[in-house]
C-alpha cells in the first residue's frame, strides 16, 4: 500500500497540530504496511493506538478552539464525536473476526486528510488571531501564548 507523505498542503500553520497530524499520519502508515500483512492482531494493536492518540488530539484542538472562542467548535466537536463512532465500529468488526484492514486505511486516510485540509483549516484564523501566533505579535504575547500551547501538549500528551 502506498505510503502517506507529509505535504505543504497539509499544514495549518500551527506547529503543534501539525505535529500531531503528522503522527497521525504515521499511524495511518503503519496501518497500510500491515494492510498486506492480513494480521488482525496486529491490524488491533495499531488501531488502538491510533484511536488512543486521536481522541487526545481530538481533546486537545477542541480546548485550542474553545479557548480561542471558534463560533464553529460545536459542529467541530461533532465531526469527531462521528469519525470516533466510525472507529468503534470498525474495532467491533475486527474483534469479530472481520478483515477490515483496508477499508479501515482506505477510510481514514481520506478522512484525515479531508478534515485537515477542510475542517482543520476552518478554525486557524480564530486560533492565530487569539494566540496572536503572526511573525509580528510581540515576544512577551508569543511566549504566553506558547505557554498555553505548552501546558495543553504536556496535559494531553505526557
Amino acid at each position: 500500500m502506498e505510503l502517506l507523505e507529509w505535504k505543504k498542503s497539509y499544514d495549518t500553520g500551527i506547529e503543534e497540530i501539525d505535529n500531531q497530524h503528522r503522527q497521525l499520519l504515521e499511524f495511518l502508515n503503519e496501518l497500510g504496511k500491515e494492510t498486506a500483512s492480513r494480521d488482525n492482531r496486529k491490524t488491533a494493536e495499531i488501531l488502538e493506538g491510533l484511536s488512543e492518540y486521536t481522541v487526545s488530539h481530538f481533546a486537545f484542538e477542541e480546548a485550542l478552539m474553545e479557548e480561542a472562542g471558534y463560533p464553529y467548535s460545536g459542529p467541530h466537536k461533532h465531526v469527531h464525536k462521528t469519525l470516533i463512532q466510525r472507529v468503534t465500529a470498525f474495532k467491533e468488526k475486527l474483534a469479530a473476526g472481520e478483515a477490515i484492514s483496508e477499508e479501515l486505511h482506505s477510510f481514514l486516510r481520506r478522512w484525515l486528510i479531508n478534515h485537515i485540509q477542510r475542517d482543520d483549516k476552518a478554525y486557524v484564523a480564530s486560533v492565530s488571531a487569539h494566540f496572536k501566533l503572526e511573525d509580528e505579535a510581540p515576544a512577551e504575547e508569543k511566549e504566553e501564548n506558547h505557554g498555553w500551547i505548552a501546558r495543553m501538549t504536556r496535559k494531553f500528551f505526557g
